[in-house]
């Protein structure tokens, strides 16, 4: 074999081996350039979580604790709990001072899931029953942002400033609040009633 054929023969793998090589140091670069890029631009670190939601064992990527710092904590803390002065009471001043307003509930406590009459009493400031009131009733979860399952509306009128309210239907535990405007007369006003559910 003559001298150039030995060469030519040998320098074919070396060639090989250096561009592999290469290949391997401008990928390792370039990950790790990108993952310190991402670091610097401040987006979370995944995990990932085995046989989270999906099919066959799908993996879930999910943000890393305590990812989202302070904020993530705080809106945690907001969606996890009430306001701490909550106002329970059920019997009350309307929003402008007009009427003095009760409630009261037929089952004790509201059940859930179940269709239940509610009797809101309605009064002046110094006591006097209000009658021939017209009143609207509305509510919901303020946590979850949405409405009433159902649609209660006022049907009687049981004298003495007491009015029946039907069709009140909560359909989970929480707070709840029912709005009721009420107008009667020249006077028209409002008040909310919160309601805690176990």
């Amino acid at each position: 074999m003559s001298e150039n054929s030995f060469n030519n023969s040998y320098s074919q793998p070396a060639s090989g081996m250096w561009t592999g090589t290469i290949l391997f140091v401008l990928f390792f670069g370039v990950a790790t350039w990108t993952g310190l890029g991402a670091a610097q631009a401040g987006e979370p670190e995944k995990h990932y979580v085995p046989g989270g939601s999906g099919m066959h064992g799908a993996h879930e990527m999910h943000d890393a604790p305590g990812a989202h710092g302070m904020k993530g904590a705080h809106d945690g803390m907001m969606k996890s709990g009430m306001p701490a002065d909550l106002d329970m009471a059920m019997t009350k001043m309307s929003e402008h001072h007009r009427f003095n307003v009760s409630v009261e509930s037929q089952k004790t406590p509201p059940p859930i899931n179940a269709m239940h009459t509610w009797v809101l009493t309605v009064r002046t400031p110094d006591g006097h029953a209000v009658e021939g009131a017209r009143i609207t009733v509305n509510g919901g979860m303020p946590m979850h942002g949405h409405g009433l399952p159902s649609a209660p509306r006022v049907t009687k009128y049981q004298g003495d400033g007491r009015y029946l309210v039907e069709g009140v239907k909560f359909n989970m535990s929480g707070w709840w609040k029912m709005d009721f405007n009420i107008v009667a007369g020249d006077n028209d006003d409002q008040v909310a009633f919160n309601i805690v559910l176990q």
